[in-house]
């Protein structure tokens, strides 16, 4: 099932018609548990809450800023499908327009403390690539290093670095 996810993925990557999730890969561990954090860069700044609502589904809201440009607005749910899969569905305000997405987010230990991870979501109307890890530095704190490029009307993207904290 893996290698499915990830070979679709891949595909859509080189076909050019996936956008990737934003918010940084949160393991939310029980029912209840809430990750808010923000994400700085030198394209757009990105501030976001989830909870986990039951013990496969995690519900989120994400607000980017793009510099000098626009905002967006997202609604999401994500759907554990194993331990470092998990399927997403959204809503994405754009340019005063609502766009729905699907998507999937994989992760991978790289060490005990740092998660690294992939988002891609097939959404209407832009594509965005996230490639990124989380080092935690508490139980309740991580750092958030990404890459991240949107292509809608234009390609911006970068590097962005940020906090998150569990609550």
């Amino acid at each position: 099932m893996l290698k499915k996810v990830l070979l679709i993925l891949v595909v859509c990557l080189f076909a050019g018609t996936v956008s990737v999730f934003a918010t940084p890969y949160n393991d939310l561990e029980e029912q209840g548990q809430t990750a808010a954090g923000i994400l700085y860069g030198s394209d757009n700044n990105t501030y976001y809450i989830e909870t986990k609502a039951t013990d496969t589904v995690t519900m989120g809201f994400e607000y980017n800023d793009w510099k000098n440009s626009y905002g967006t607005r997202d609604f999401y749910g994500q759907f554990g499908m194993a331990d470092n899969a998990r399927a997403i569905v959204g809503i994405r305000n754009l340019d005063s327009e609502t766009r729905t997405y699907l998507g999937a987010v994989l992760s991978a230990p790289i060490t005990d403390e740092c998660t690294g991870y992939v988002s891609g979501l097939i959404g209407d109307g832009f594509q965005e690539v996230q490639v990124g890890a989380d080092y935690k530095l508490t139980e309740q704190t991580d750092f958030n290093l990404t890459y991240r490029n949107l292509n809608y009307h234009g390609n911006r993207g970068g590097l962005n670095f940020g906090l998150t904290f569990k609550m």
